[in-house]
């Protein structure tokens, strides 16, 4: 085992969360702390090299598990301060602009907060190397955020741990870190956030969030019936043609069709209409996202009529034509599938938190008082859900999926771009999918995977 004890010498941590400046970040990110320890270890006589060896050893490991008290946010207030001088004009303060600064935090019950690798068998050198190394740390957070951290041999029992079902994500540190901390350093650039984990209280086996019912009764989703086709023959394409995939199921199924094209089926009316989706194989631990099928999910309440020639349109379906990429041949499941990317039931059934197999397009760009969480909470009230609780990052908590900037963000070049983005959310009662969201999920993205299980 080893540990790490951070100590706030004024029971205060002072920090912005990094995806919403005006809110402060509570625990202390494992990704923090390794850059603390990093920029300690280069403001030594000895320099970084000295301490290269044992970084490289901490950055290996896994995500720590954290034993933590209870802390309390502070309200945080806004304070304008004078930007940085341009130009000989600027010197004089009156003349220079000031812009608004949020100074959140949080005050803490106990001051420490620990940081235990349970596994970890650090030899002699490398435990005394990395105690020299976080004797050098001055703060963690913000310069009003004083820390004193040192190796702990006996650390409490954790409060909160790393876990596939938790609901709050953390930044940690994964192989390569202090690798990229140092090109962007000398490149003089910010650094980028480090890799998501999802973490769950400990303590009492709960996430902190998780405070509903479990037999609470399934809300329904705005889909019912969900046709799975499986692809028998042609090109193995990535995840990252899943919106192509889509779009190409969609004029086959179009020119299958007998006249006049079901609106439900070209959606050009504000209708309901069928929504189509790559299944990607994510979530498995040797995942590689790769496209294995395509489903044509069905609104509910549709009319009668509407579904009867859509479904006609649909069990025709035997090619789809991918221009250069070749052709999908395809045959349509009946029943449940062996191979669990292709089950219906495996993005049908009900649960809690959902998280994105491919990330969703934002229907609006986040203005000031317009976030993306709330985008995306708006986007939920829209499709008749409950507004969850919305964490978004450009990385993908399945394993398989790839971050959201290396998926289109528009259909068409005539389209205007917009962000993409993976979420999880956590509604406070279980949801029933298939579940889609965003301004491209009618075309293969915005598609959500279940995770209560």
């Amino acid at each position: 085992m080893f540990a790490l004890e951070v100590g706030f010498l004024t029971q205060r941590y002072d920090a912005t969360d990094y995806k919403d400046r005006a809110k402060a970040e509570w625990p202390p990110h494992p990704d923090r702390l390794f850059s603390a320890l990093v920029a300690a270890a280069a403001a030594t006589e000895e320099g970084l090299d000295a301490y290269r060896n044992a970084l490289g050893w901490l950055e290996r490991q896994p995500p720590p598990s954290i034993s933590h008290a209870k802390a309390s946010p502070r309200d945080a207030f806004v304070v304008f301060v004078p930007v940085n001088d341009v130009t000989l004009l600027d010197i004089i303060p009156a003349r220079r602009s000031r812009q608004p600064r949020f100074l959140p935090s949080h005050a803490l019950q106990d001051p420490r907060v620990y940081y235990i690798w349970p596994a970890a068998d650090p030899d002699p050198a490398t435990c005394e190397t990395l105690a020299r190394c976080a004797a050098g740390v001055t703060r963690l957070g913000s310069s009003a955020s004083l820390v004193c951290v040192s190796v702990c041999e006996a650390p409490p029992k954790t409060t909160f741990a790393p876990d596939e079902d938790g609901n709050t994500a953390l930044r940690v540190v994964a192989e390569g870190r202090l690798k990229d901390l140092e090109m962007r350093y000398d490149g003089k650039q910010r650094p980028k956030p480090g890799p998501l984990v999802f973490y769950k209280d400990a303590s009492s086996g709960q996430s902190p969030v998780d405070s509903s019912p479990a037999s609470a009764a399934p809300l329904p989703g705005a889909f019912e019936d969900m046709l799975v086709f499986r692809k028998i023959n042609g090109p193995t394409l990535p995840i990252q043609a899943a919106m192509k995939l889509a779009e190409a199921t969609r004029s086959a199924a179009m020119s299958l069709a007998a006249n006049p094209l079901p609106a439900a089926l070209h959606g050009h009316t504000d209708d309901k209409h069928v929504a189509f989706a790559a299944l990607p194989f994510v979530g498995s631990r040797h995942a590689d996202g790769h496209l294995m099928g395509v489903a044509a999910l069905l609104p509910s309440g549709l009319d009668p009529a509407a579904r009867r020639a859509v479904f006609k349109a649909l069990v025709e379906l035997k090619d789809i034509k991918l221009g250069a990429l070749g052709v999908w041949e395809v045959e349509r499941l009946v029943g449940e599938h062996h191979i669990w990317t292709l089950k219906p039931a495996t993005w049908r059934r009900p649960a809690r938190v959902w998280t994105t197999a491919t990330p969703l397009i934002l229907d609006r760009f986040p203005k000031k008082n317009l976030c993306a969480e709330k985008i995306v909470a708006k986007g939920c009230e829209r499709a008749g859900l409950p507004i969850p609780i919305v964490e978004l990052s450009r990385y993908a908590r399945l394993t398989g999926a790839p971050p959201s900037w290396e998926f289109p963000n528009r259909r068409k070049d005539t389209e205007p771009r917009r962000l993409t983005t993976h979420a999880t959310l956590t509604f406070d009662q279980p949801v029933r999918g298939p579940l889609l969201l965003g301004a491209g999920r009618f075309f293969g993205l915005g598609l959500f995977l279940p995770l209560d299980d």
